[in-house]
Parts: structure tokens; C-alpha cells; sequence
């Protein structure tokens, strides 16, 4: 028989505190998902989680263990599915800015990560070592269909998922549509990006003409041709950058920065009428 104690650095006669501590401590450290799923990280990661699924669940609460080859038989324990798990969200429709609260209980031991899958929401993607209870708050970004998230439960070499379908609310979607203000801010928001999407090009050409013209009086900084001609086609480069994209840049930022809070404005507005 395996010595579990060992395995989570325990000696033996451990409270159950310490085993949680010490369990909580290496799930966090061998999480195969921290090490792009190297194999020595997952067998190790399923070495922990075996250790503290059966020294949880065969604690008496007075430092003694019992002895599944006396007590019980493999075939006697019931084995954990999705039904023992409970995950639930405060809303099923959502919409940009949107704050969802989400609850969970799992009544098995497990190693639990939490993951939303859309590159748009003010979310970390993963989150991992989470409680067998509780809950957590995500900020919705931009959403085009859904947003999926999913509780995964690891145990053994077994992982038991339960997902919540986050659906976009289309009735804002109809709301904002038929608000003319809010129509109008879009098309003038879309036409200044539009406009400073092409300047860069359009500011290139006479930078370009103006470089032509003043190449002969560029002064010679060093005796070095090639280090002359280094530092002067890097300042040419520099000046590039900065004239044609981070100034225009800078400038659509400042220009855009009031249209979108208004539109943001327009969004919180008709998304506490439909409430």
C-alpha cells in the first residue's frame, strides 16, 4: 500500500486541517495545466490526488485512519458524478458590462478549476484551486453568441465537468437598435476608426517626401559611415512611428474616449429598463 502521507510530505497521525493544507499546497504546485500538461506533473498531480481523496475519506477525526481492505471494498464506494455537483449562476442572459455571480458545491473531494471559454470577457480564463463550496464574480465583456463556463472537478484520473450556458440577452440588442441616439454614437464612432485606420498610410507619403528632401543635410554624428547611416535611419524610423501611428493613435484614443462612454452609457441605461 501506498504510503499517503509521504506523498503529500506528511508525517503520519496528520490532522485533517493539515492534510487539506498540505493537499492545497502541491495541487497548486504540480497543476499539470501550469506545466503544458508535462507528463511527470500529471502523474505526480494524480499521485496527490490520490493520496488526499483517500486520506479524507477514510478520517475518523482522531487520527486514525480505516483501512478500505477491512472495512470496505473498491466496489462499495459510490463512485462521484456531475449529479453531486451543484452549479448555478445569478443570470442566464447577459450583455456587455454585466456582472453574472456564480455558486458552487461539490460534495466529493476534487481538485476544482473554473474556465471561461471567450477571449472577450474581463475574466481570467482559468482559475484554479478554487473551495469544494463557493462562489465568484465575472465581469462580461464583449459577447457576440454565449459564453460558456465550466466548473471542472478533477479526482483521480477522472474529471467530472458541469457547464452554464451564458446566453446574449437579444432583447437589449432590439432595445438599443430602435434607439436613435444610440444607432447615431455607433456610425460616428465607426467612421472616426475608420478614418484613423487609413492616416497612417496617408501621413507615410509626406513623410516620405520630407525625408527626401532634407537626407543631404542630416548631420554625421560619428566618423563612422555605417554607424552614421545606423543612427540616421533609425531616427528616420522613429519619426516614422511616432507622425504616422502612435500620434494618430494617441489622438483617436482621446477623440473615441467620450463616444464610447456614452454608447457604455446607452448600453447600463436599457439594460436597467429590461430589468
Amino acid at each position: 500500500m501506498k504510503n499517503y502521507y509521504q506523498i503529500l510530505g506528511l508525517e503520519e497521525g496528520a490532522t485533517l486541517d493539515e492534510i487539506k493544507a498540505a493537499y492545497r499546497e502541491y495541487v497548486v504546485k504540480f497543476h499539470p495545466d501550469k506545466h503544458n500538461g508535462d507528463t511527470f506533473f500529471k502523474e505526480r498531480f494524480q499521485e496527490v490526488q490520490e493520496a488526499y481523496d483517500y486520506l479524507r475519506t477514510h478520517y475518523t477525526g482522531c487520527n486514525e485512519f480505516v483501512d478500505e481492505r477491512v472495512n470496505t471494498t473498491v466496489s462499495s464506494v459510490k463512485m462521484p458524478s456531475s449529479s453531486d455537483i451543484e452549479f448555478t449562476s445569478s443570470s442566464k442572459q447577459v450583455y456587455e458590462g454585466d456582472t453574472v455571480t456564480l455558486k458552487w458545491n461539490v460534495r466529493f473531494p476534487c481538485s476544482i478549476s473554473l474556465n471561461v471559454d471567450t477571449d472577450k470577457s474581463y475574466f481570467d480564463r482559468t482559475r484554479y484551486d478554487l473551495p469544494l463550496h463557493g462562489s465568484t464574480e465575472i465581469h462580461i465583456g464583449k459577447v457576440e453568441e454565449e459564453v460558456v463556463v465550466t466548473l471542472h472537478c478533477s479526482i483521480n484520473n477522472r474529471t467530472i465537468s458541469k457547464e452554464i450556458h451564458l446566453i446574449r440577452n437579444r432583447t437589449i440588442d432590439v432595445m438599443l437598435h430602435n434607439d436613435k441616439r444610440y444607432m447615431r454614437l455607433i456610425k460616428i464612432n465607426k467612421a472616426i476608426k475608420s478614418i484613423f485606420k487609413v492616416l497612417p498610410l496617408v501621413l507615410t507619403v509626406p513623410y516620405i517626401i520630407m525625408l527626401c528632401a532634407i537626407s543631404e543635410t542630416f548631420p554625421a554624428y560619428t566618423d563612422n559611415t555605417i554607424l552614421n547611416n545606423v543612427i540616421e535611419w533609425g531616427a528616420y524610423i522613429l519619426g516614422w512611428l511616432m507622425i504616422c501611428y502612435i500620434v494618430p493613435l494617441v489622438m483617436e484614443i482621446q477623440i473615441t474616449s467620450p463616444i464610447n462612454d456614452k454608447i457604455e452609457q446607452r448600453i447600463r441605461e436599457a439594460n436597467s429598463k429590461h430589468n
